[in-house]
C-alpha cells in the first residue's frame, strides 16, 4: 500500500489559526509545545521531533486537529485533542467559530 502524502481533509472541518487554538487553550504555551512534541507518526522514532507546518482543524465534534509534518522523517503526522469532552473548551470553540462566521 502506498503511503499518503497529504491528509485526508473532512469538508465539515473547520480550518483556524494558531491564534485562535491560543484563545481555546487561554494562552497555554506550555500546553501547545506539549502538541507539537508528543504526537503519531507511523515512520520514525527520532528524539525531540515536533510537529511542524500544522494546520489546527476543529471537528463537528468540537475537538482540535493538528495536521502537518514530522521535523524528524518529514512525512506527514497528526495530532488528535478530545477538547469536545471539556465543556469549557467546547464554550471556547463555539465563540471563535461564532466570531469567524461575523467576520
Amino acid at each position: 500500500m502506498p503511503k499518503r502524502t497529504e491528509h485526508r481533509r473532512d469538508p465539515s472541518d473547520v480550518e483556524i489559526t494558531r491564534f485562535e487554538l491560543m484563545r481555546i487553550f487561554d494562552g497555554d504555551e506550555e500546553w501547545l509545545h506539549t502538541l507539537e512534541h508528543n504526537f503519531f507518526c507511523g515512520d520514525c522514532h527520532v528524539p525531540n521531533r515536533r510537529l511542524i507546518n500544522y494546520r489546527v482543524m476543529v471537528t463537528p465534534l468540537n475537538d482540535i486537529a493538528l495536521q502537518g509534518t514530522c521535523s524528524g522523517c518529514n512525512t506527514i503526522a497528526a495530532r488528535y485533542v478530545e477538547t469536545g469532552e471539556d465543556p469549557e473548551k467546547v464554550k471556547r470553540i463555539q465563540a471563535v467559530l461564532r466570531e469567524r462566521k461575523k467576520g
